[in-house]
């Protein structure tokens, strides 16, 4: 061997530096993607954001990591939109029509007495003289009344009337009439539709007397008295503010006694007359 001559073991040594310079290659290749994979996940990672009163790390120098704190909580402002205020409520009151049929809503003043003036008609019915009946002849009367209200439907009143009344067979004997007093008391229960209009039941009750004809009695008689009960239905009708029309049908019935003296012997006697007959009244009322 010369002097740049290799040795046995330096050829060994030289015909493995290929092969060690190949392992070297790969391992820096290997280191040099194992950084690449490490930076790019770093620069994946969110870095924590300073605040903007805080000072930022310098570069190259690690980052502290923040520690988020709870805090007092503050107030959030809202914007503020005035609150709704109530509609002002105003007093409305419902009107409503009032009803015809109800006295008090239809403007009826029931306070309101009257004073009326009736004719009278008695048609039919008989006359017991001595309990022997003869028929009646028309009767004709007239009628004054004072009513006076208690309450909208009870009504107190005064009746007094005056009515001539015959036997059909006495008069066509030439017999006169005699006259027949009524005084009563009238106690009415009515309903008024309105103030113009109503209705009513009435029951006069009281006494009477009778001046008989002396024809009728076959002698002179003195002043007789009875009493009398009557029963009527009717209606008002307005026909001006303050004065309307009267309307009445009913039944009207009395009992009295006559004492007669005879004309010829002077015998004295008692006659004793019971007079029912359906009657009709119609006149006029003005309210006080």
């Amino acid at each position: 061997q010369g002097p740049f001559g290799a040795s046995g073991a330096a050829r060994r040594t030289l015909g493995s530096a290929p092969v060690m310079l190949s392992i070297l290659r790969r391992a820096c290749f290997a280191s040099l993607f194992v950084l690449v994979a490490v930076a790019s996940v770093a620069h994946a990672q969110p870095q924590p954001q300073a605040s903007p009163g805080q000072p930022q790390a310098a570069p190259g120098q690690p980052q502290a990591q923040a520690r988020l704190e709870p805090g007092p909580a503050q107030p959030t402002t809202q914007p503020t939109t005035p609150a709704p205020q109530p509609a002002p409520q105003t007093q409305v009151q419902l009107m409503r029509s009032p009803d015809p049929y109800d006295p008090y809503e239809s403007g009826f003043n029931w306070r309101h007495g009257n004073v009326s003036l009736d004719a009278l008609v008695g048609i039919g019915g008989t006359a017991k003289l001595q309990n022997t009946p003869l028929a009646l002849d028309i009767t004709l009367g007239v009628v004054a009344r004072y009513e006076h209200p208690i309450n909208p439907y009870i009504v107190l009143g005064l009746n007094f009337g005056v009515a001539e009344w015959v036997p059909s067979a006495s008069h066509a004997r030439g017999a006169g009439r005699s006259t027949l007093f009524d005084f009563s008391f009238l106690p009415k229960l009515r309903y008024p539709f309105s103030d113009r209009f109503e209705i009513y039941l009435a029951a006069p009750v009281g006494f009477c007397a009778d001046l008989a004809d002396n024809s009728l009695v076959g002698g002179t008689n003195s002043f007789a008295g009875g009493y009398t009960a009557q029963a009527f239905a009717g209606l008002h009708m307005g026909l001006f503010p303050s004065t309307g029309l009267v309307l009445d049908g009913g039944y009207s019935m009395h009992w009295f006694s006559t004492h007669v003296q005879a004309f010829k012997t002077g015998t004295k006697y008692v006659v004793d007359a019971a007079l029912a007959q359906p009657t009709f009244i119609i006149g006029f009322y003005v309210r006080n």
